[in-house]
């Protein structure tokens, strides 16, 4: 067997956008399959969350289910996976819902050599950038046991295999090299009890003395895989066209075209078992678990007549919300807590344990800020009210975040404390085309209802691209964070 990732020759490529309606015939063309086989194609796209079907999705209880762009008769299906889907000899690139509405209505197709439009590469890149810190983020949170599964898919691995190797480097062992009178950290015990010593002045002195050093392991087994395994992931991705779309550099000649000594795969998974049962360090730890994966994900290819990459996620409605939590700032939703329900039995007084918890609290010294970040992208009918909008339970919960920190006996407040007035807000994408310029934040609406009479909900778009480049480069947020604040302010103070 070979540890080399199986090859795609991808010779299609196709442009969709997430929820967007199509029809069965058009999923077929975009993946090559007969019409007649359509039926083994869907419910394996469906299984996978690829797509998804119309009438079928998780609906949170009193939200209204989000419609579909372009609906006609027979457009039964949707793309809920944001990212990069290859199957066998077709590649289908999935962008978000709010990229380029008009030009995605239709799927656009065609040879997979054809070069990229730059805004469109541009725009990928950076959705693909914020996937990437989204699922690393993630993956740090789990536990130690649920790390090794945290990446599903070979496509998904090599990448974070390769973003860790640019990173952090290859992996090296270390051992503690113990020696005499050599460049090292003194070990004075040893020195005394080992070596012997010479009195002058009664005073005992010791010419020899035991030193200790780091030495690292430049051709330990696992090193040499490791580089293997990188270099293999690399020219894959270098294949599939996707290098640049990840922010990776080329690698070096020797290290892209690095062989190992040997193609068995039982044989480089009993060296990685071997060493993660004797292997303690966190960080050599995380490399092994991704090697072991990743060489299961290979066995398994090599057995599977059915090539396919896949990285992306089907709940990108979750990245958002961490996206803007942390550009924003949520330091104040972990330090305030809206008390829960308290329960009054006959005997016994008890607390619920869960209560209402805000996305995001920001505080100024003029002010506090309730934001929530929602993955809506309202389609207008033209008259009336536009479609996609947050439902009546996402509206009243939000007025309930507002009510409650008005109330100081409704709050638990660790540390710090609220500046009033509170300003109320929801938080969405801002629809965009290809073109880059435009906005990063815009009014969208103001949202008022009888029942919590003077309170307002100021809905707010701003750009995904801003948002994504300071989600993923860890910088320039506060621009982006003045200007939502300051539209959230402005808005709040004019009449409705």
């Amino acid at each position: 067997m070979s540890g080399t990732p199986a090859a795609i020759k991808v010779r299609s490529l196709a442009w969709v956008r997430e929820r967007v309606a199509y029809s069965a015939e058009t999923v077929c063309e975009l993946f090559g399959v007969p019409f007649s086989e359509k039926t083994t194609l869907i419910a394996d796209l469906l299984n996978k969350r690829i797509i998804g079907r119309r009438g079928v999705e998780d609906t949170a209880v009193g939200e209204e289910a989000e419609p579909l762009e372009g609906y006609i008769i027979g457009a039964d299906y949707y793309f809920c996976f944001v990212g990069i889907y290859c199957r066998e000899q077709y590649m289908v690139c999935i962008l978000p819902k709010y990229a380029n509405a008009e030009s995605f209505r239709i799927p656009e197709q065609g040879d997979f050599n054809r070069p990229w439009p730059a805004s469109r590469r541009a725009l990928f890149s950076r959705v693909l950038k914020a996937i990437q810190r989204y699922k690393h983020s993630q993956h740090r949170e789990l536990p130690e046991w649920q790390q090794e599964a945290a990446d599903s898919n070979q496509l998904s691995l090599m990448v974070t295999l390769l973003c860790d190797y640019v990173e952090n480097g290859v992996y090296r062992d270390v051992r503690k090299v113990d020696a005499l009178n050599e460049r090292g950290r003194v070990l004075w015990h040893a020195s005394i009890h080992k070596t012997s010593a010479v009195l002058q002045q009664g005073t005992p002195v010791y010419p020899d003395v035991v030193t200790r050093r780091t030495k690292f392991e430049h051709q330990h087994p696992i090193t040499l895989l490791h580089k293997r395994v990188v270099a293999s992931c690399f020219r894959c991705l270098h294949d599939l066209g996707v290098i640049d779309l990840f922010g990776l550099p080329e690698l070096d000649g020797e290290e892209s075209v690095f062989a190992y000594q040997t193609d068995d795969l039982a044989y480089m998974l009993y060296l990685v078992e071997s060493e993660l049962n004797v292997q303690f360090d966190s960080r050599r730890r995380y490399i092994l678990m991704l090697l072991r994966e990743y060489l299961l994900k290979q066995s398994a290819a090599n057995a599977d007549a059915c090539t396919e990459y896949a990285f992306g996620c089907s709940s990108f409605n979750l990245l958002w919300e961490d996206a803007c939590r942390c550009v924003f700032g949520y330091d104040y939703s972990r330090l305030w807590a809206i008390r829960p329900p308290e329960w009054k039995f006959t005997n016994r007084i008890a607390s619920a344990g869960k209560s209402l918890e805000p996305d995001v609290i920001i505080r100024d010294e003029s002010a506090t800020y309730v934001l929530d970040a929602k993955y809506y992208l309202p389609i207008d009918s033209g008259s009336g009210m536009p479609t996609g909008l947050p439902g009546i339970a996402s509206v009243t919960k939000q007025f309930l975040y507002q009510k409650a920190l008005l109330n100081p006996k409704a709050v638990e407040i660790k540390k710090g404390h609220i500046s009033p007035p509170i300003y109320n807000a929801f938080v969405m994408p801002l629809a965009q085309c290809s073109e880059p310029g435009g906005k990063c934040v815009a009014y969208y609406a103001t949202v008022t209802m009888p029942l919590f009479d003077e309170l307002k909900i100021i809905v707010l778009c701003v750009s995904p691209d801003r948002l994504f480049s300071c989600y993923t480069e860890y910088s320039d947020t506060q621009y982006l964070r003045d200007a939502v604040l300051t539209c959230i302010r402005g808005q709040s103070e004019a009449s409705v």
